[in-house]
């Protein structure tokens, strides 16, 4: 993990209000924390955006960090939030 990628889950945890243990976990699940991931189907990035998402939020890097975070604006945190419920945080 690097200090840049755990300021923008920490950052991004606090504005979703979910754990950034949350975050951090989603983080090292997907991508291990390789912010150049690429899985077999095709998802790229820390948070593994799928080319059809990215094209559809207008990212235009799905390796960068900052666009990766605001791209899962939308819908992500939703997720982040029932899982953290569902974890008792």
């Amino acid at each position: 993990m690097q200090e840049f990628e755990i300021e923008w889950a920490n950052y991004y945890a606090r504005e979703y209000g979910v754990p950034p243990e949350l975050v951090i976990a989603i983080i090292h699940v997907q991508s291990r924390w390789q912010p150049y991931a690429v899985s077999e189907k095709g998802a790229a990035g820390l948070m593994q955006l799928l080319p059809a998402t990215a094209y559809r939020f207008g990212v235009t890097n799905r390796f960068v960090v900052q666009e990766t975070f605001v791209v899962e604006s939308p819908i992500w945190p939703i997720s982040c939030i029932s899982l953290a419920e569902i974890c008792g945080w």
